[in-house]
């Protein structure tokens, strides 16, 4: 499960960008 924090590159983000949030939602609508 993703917390409020985003591992990207071996390194921690607080707050992701847009295109970072869009991909999660994506990617949480894709799994089952």
């Amino acid at each position: 499960a993703l917390g409020p924090v985003m591992v990207v590159d071996g390194e921690y983000y607080g707050k992701p960008s847009a295109k970072e949030l869009e991909q999660i939602i994506t990617a949480k609508q894709i799994e089952p």
